[in-house]
């Protein structure tokens, strides 16, 4: 049966199941990404040997990759837990894990840190071949005015399976805002020390990170493990030119102008209701009633404005 032949509302479904079908591949998930093996802290290798071939618990136990780099692939890690979602981040002016989150509330604040963990999930003792070159980290800034934004974080190497990994951070308030990357206030923090990073990591190629120098070599092990940090400005939207006194009180006057020469230049009938109308409402204003009733509009409007304005103080 073709599309000529179907009822109206037939085709308008079919039209909007085609266009949900079409647009749904496109859209970003959130959370880690993509799918990979992985890693278990709380399992340990039944013989103790990861390299023993008879011992099937070896392969995703704590013992890790054994061929080669791969990035935040671990599960129950005393120092993170799920290295898969590594991206998160908090107020700036809110330090300690309490206020650590994902999504993030940005709301009153005008400053959040991004966090980015990092660790290669190699066995170290393996040698060489488990260390990581062309490592990088990168952070996408969103550009858009809105009152939910979504950040996302990426992690690649040259040499790690899979080459890149990704998670997101969800950014939330209750009025539309942007952020911008804070220039300069981007660093990598390990056990031995602070290093700084480039503002190449809000750049589509990412910032190069290492282990002493950041020249993209990260080697394995716990020990190496890393955390980035990122300043980004929260800018709430400028209000809708609809509220915008000046433009208000100017499109209040051109219409009370163009009622006033659209009632004069009216012939006959208009202009004979208009002033019948104009009588009655000056009628109605000068009763005591009316003036009884203003008042009491008044008093409640403000009343009610004074608890709404309360509440968003409490709240």
């Amino acid at each position: 049966m073709g599309l000529r032949n179907l009822a109206s509302h037939q085709r308008v479904l079919l039209l909007a199941c085609a266009a949900v079908l079409l647009w749904a591949p496109t859209q970003a998930s959130a959370g880690w990404y993509p799918p990979r093996p992985i890693y278990d802290y709380d399992k340990t290798p039944r013989t103790g040997n990861c390299s023993d071939p008879g011992d099937p618990t070896a392969a995703n136990s704590r013992c890790g990759p054994l061929d080669g780099p791969v990035f935040n692939s671990f599960i129950n890690t005393p120092s993170y837990g799920d290295e898969r979602a590594f991206l998160d981040g908090h107020p700036a002016s809110e330090e300690g894990a309490a206020f650590i989150a994902d999504p993030l509330d940005v709301r009153d604040h005008t400053e959040i840190v991004v966090r980015l963990y990092v660790n290669n999930n190699a066995n170290e003792f393996w040698g060489e071949r488990t260390t990581a070159t062309g490592t990088r980290v990168r952070i996408t800034v969103p550009t858009g005015t809105r009152s939910g934004l979504r950040i996302r974080g990426y992690i690649e190497a040259d040499n790690a399976v899979p080459t890149v990994v990704e998670d997101t951070l969800d950014l939330v308030a209750d009025r539309p805002f942007r952020v911008e990357y804070v220039p300069g206030s981007a660093y990598l923090e390990r056990q031995s020390g602070t290093y700084g990073l480039t503002s190449e990591i809000v750049e589509d190629r990412g910032a190069l990170i290492g282990d002493v120098n950041m020249n993209g070599i990260f080697p394995a092990g716990f020990d190496r493990d890393a955390v980035v940090y990122a300043r980004l400005r929260v800018i709430p939207a400028d209000p809708p030119v609809f509220w915008n006194q000046r433009t208000f009180w100017l499109v209040a006057l051109v219409s009370l102008l163009a009622m006033t020469i659209a009632v004069l230049l009216a012939p006959g009938k208009p202009r004979r209701l208009a002033g019948h109308y104009t009588a009655r409402a000056k009628s109605l204003i000068m009763t005591q009633t009316f003036a009884q009733q203003l008042i009491i509009g008044v008093i409640t409007t403000a009343l009610i404005a004074a608890v709404v304005y309360l509440a968003r103080l409490l709240l």
